[in-house]
This record gives structure tokens, sequence and C-alpha cells, in this order.
């Protein structure tokens, strides 16, 4: 059974901005330039880094205080791991 550390929610949510701050700027650089000009793109390629964050979070065990932790899409791993691939395999231009 996995162990679960419950921290405050201001808590979680300054450790996952910390972690998507050292994940943007690696995929970043494996992302073409227009990541970074085209504002739908870039506002992606931001959610995909806080949605990367999170998830390294709840993967240490890391959980909202008073969060449901049955409540989870068992669809969402898979989907997220093929998204991720998706994402480093960009093309780079």
């Amino acid at each position: 059974m996995k162990k679960y550390y419950e921290i405050e929610e201001y808590d979680f949510l300054e450790k996952k901005l910390s972690a998507a701050k050292e994940i943007l700027p690696l995929l970043i650089s494996q992302q073409a330039t227009d990541y970074t000009t085209d504002v739908r793109k870039r506002a992606s390629l931001i959610y995909n880094c806080v949605a990367i964050a999170g998830d390294l979070l709840e993967e240490v065990g890391f959980v909202i205080k008073g969060s449901n932790l049955s409540e989870k899409d068992p669809d969402h791993e898979r989907t997220a791991i093929r998204k991720l691939s998706e994402l480093l395999k960009g093309d780079k231009s």
C-alpha cells in the first residue's frame, strides 16, 4: 500500500509551482520556437508542465489534506504517459 503525506493546499500548490518551474525549461528546449511564440501552444506547454508537476508530487505521496484519494481516474496515468511521450517527441525546428 502506498503511503500518503497530507499537506495543506497552499503548500501543495507551492511545491507544484516549484516543480513546474524546473520542468518548463526542459520541455521548452525540446520544442520548436512556435511553442514560445504561439499563445495556444505556450499555454498547452505550461498546462502540461503543471500537470506533470502535480503527478510527480502525487507519485511521491503528497496529497492535499482532506482530499478523497479514491476519486482518481484509473485511465489518467495511461493517458498522461501517452501525451508526455508525444510532447517529448515534438517536432524540432
